[in-house]
């Protein structure tokens, strides 16, 4: 018998329309209010794929366009296809239990409202971030209904007790935003979760499309500790240029100054409790052009640039590990810590400065600081190189004022010794006392 079915498979799938009614009343015979229907289902052998997703080979049951149907919250869910393996001793057991599903071709759609960004939620971002896991918890949605169930341990009087891993291949996830009619969709991403020896790994990958661009490729990665209670999270991105991302949404307006392609990771720890005590992150750019909080005229050209650091929720900080700058011949290094509420933030960077073309340094230095001096600077220096220098932003909290006055530019409520820059300078060329000759091959500190 066993010979005649392989045989039979070999020479491609077996109909099982006569096992139809049985299939959909076996399926659902341990979950109520829950109704499974679907057109046709056939029985294949798979063969073995290289794909993590994919599993090893044997007999699998795929079913063509399922629908499944909640009775009691009236929900409908439509699937173009899912396949699955099913375990042979649940079977002797009187199960029909699935050890491995895949469901191929799944739409998810969410739209964004006006509340999404006309929120007066103040709160910092690892708390939202917080606030949104928790709602989550209590969510309907398949995938995370799919990881409550592989996280159950496995029981032999269960059918989801038999369940070792849930792929969805090919789901198109949409999200649009109502105020703009930005959208921004990942046509065919895949996503894995398998149950481990400690609990559960989830795998999401694809690319960010918007419109018909690609914006960038991401990868999401969760492990999750049964005895521990808490995950493991990365989001890994590449070719990501901020100003792509932030589209015609006048909320992320602040990203359209970011021409630049990066990378990076951003990895954090989720407790028990759904809290975030630590976000790291390290950030990679390359070459193109930035105008952080626009205080430059015109969007800054840089080489390549680096930053390292982590959020610390507690004291409600960022720490700036690793800061580095390149901007053609010059290499810009350091660290730093900002800190406090985001409409008064306290600032405190230190920065190594070496080999700055003093005819580069009206470009890069923001004119609204230390204005006299830029301006000194700008109309009365010629040539010359700042070989080594140091620079100190330090800004106290206190130092902004109790009611920030929009209209106020920064440079008229802050004192004018936030940023101090000392430097060794060489080969100086300067108009120092106009009309007299100009000085030149000047050094100095």
């Amino acid at each position: 018998m066993i010979i005649l079915l392989g045989w039979r498979l070999s020479i491609g799938p077996i109909a099982l329309d006569w096992a139809g009614d049985y299939l959909k009343q076996a399926l659902t015979s341990y979950q109520e209010d829950v109704n499974v229907d679907f057109r046709d289902a056939v029985l294949i052998w798979q063969k073995e794929e290289r794909s993590s997703y994919a599993g090893a080979s044997g007999l699998q049951v795929i079913f063509y366009e399922v629908e499944i149907k909640n009775r009691a919250t009236d929900f409908t869910l439509n699937v173009p296809e899912v396949s699955a393996r099913f375990s042979g001793l649940a079977m002797l057991r009187g199960l029909l239990a699935p050890t491995n599903v895949s469901i191929t071709g799944l739409s998810i759609d969410y739209t964004l409202g006006p509340d999404a960004w006309e929120s007066d939620d103040d709160r910092p971002f690892v708390e939202k971030l917080e606030a949104f896991l928790r709602n989550i918890q209590n969510s309907n949605s398949l995938p995370f209904k799919m990881a409550q169930q592989l996280l159950l341990p496995p029981q032999s009087s269960r059918v989801a007790g038999y369940l070792r891993q849930v792929s969805l291949l090919d789901t198109k996830i949409t999200l649009n935003d109502q105020l703009s009619g930005q959208q921004w969709q990942i046509p065919s991403a895949q996503l894995n979760l398998q149950r481990t020896d400690s609990g559960l790994s989830v795998n999401l990958s694809g690319d960010i499309n918007m419109a018909t661009s690609r914006i960038m490729p991401i990868d999401f990665y969760l492990l999750f500790d049964n005895d521990k209670k808490e995950a493991i999270t990365t989001l890994a991105f590449s070719d990501l240029r901020p100003s792509a991302l932030a589209g015609s949404v006048e909320a992320l307006s602040g990203l359209a100054d970011m021409n630049v392609p990066s990378k990076g990771n951003i990895e954090f720890k989720i407790d028990q409790n759904f809290n975030i005590p630590v976000v790291a992150f390290n950030l990679s750019l390359g070459e193109g052009f930035i105008n952080p909080g626009k205080i430059y005229p015109e969007p800054l050209k840089i080489t390549s640039a680096a930053l390292n650091g982590h959020i610390v929720k507690k004291e409600s900080s960022i720490v700036l590990d690793e800061i580095s700058l390149q901007l053609g011949q010059t290499y810009v290094s350091g660290s730093g810590l900002l800190y406090g509420s985001t409409d008064r933030p306290g600032i405190a960077i230190k920065a190594d400065i070496r080999d700055l073309p003093f005819l580069d340094l009206k470009t890069y230095w923001p004119g609204q600081f230390g204005k006299g001096a830029y301006k000194w600077i700008a109309k009365n220096i010629d040539g010359g190189i700042v070989q080594e220098g140091h620079l100190d932003i330090y800004i106290d909290p206190d130092m902004w004022p109790a009611v920030p006055d929009e209209n106020t530019p920064a440079k008229l409520i802050l004192p004018p010794d936030v940023m101090v820059f000392r430097f060794d300078f060489n080969n100086i060329n300067a108009h120092y006392l106009r009309p007299m000759p100009m000085l030149t091959g000047i050094g100095g500190q």
